[in-house]
């Protein structure tokens, strides 16, 4: 499992994945605006990735962020919809 700072990443807040993907996308010397056209997304798109501004991305960018920087298209999933459903169970408990 792909580790970040002692974290998995299905671990990750939204943001700290963000994070995680700008890392992976500078260390493979990346700009914003040639990533995006790897995925198939705008280059704002791919900065509100970046900066944990996505809720629920497509599926298909999904795979193409996981093919891209080997990571498990489960765990990219995780981090969107796992903790979005455990955050409106926590709200529902309240």
């Amino acid at each position: 499992m792909t580790q970040v700072t002692g974290k998995s990443i299905a671990a990750m807040s939204r943001w700290e994945f963000g994070e995680h993907l700008r890392a992976l996308r500078r260390e493979k010397g990346l700009s914003m605006k040639k990533q995006a056209e790897r995925l198939g997304v705008s280059a704002q798109q791919l900065q509100n990735f970046e900066h944990g501004g996505v809720v629920q991305p497509k599926y298909s960018t999904v795979v193409k962020i996981a093919r891209t920087f080997k990571i498990k298209e489960k765990q990219i999933l995780e981090v969107f919809f796992l903790q979005e459903t455990q955050q409106q169970s926590s709200k529902a408990d309240c």
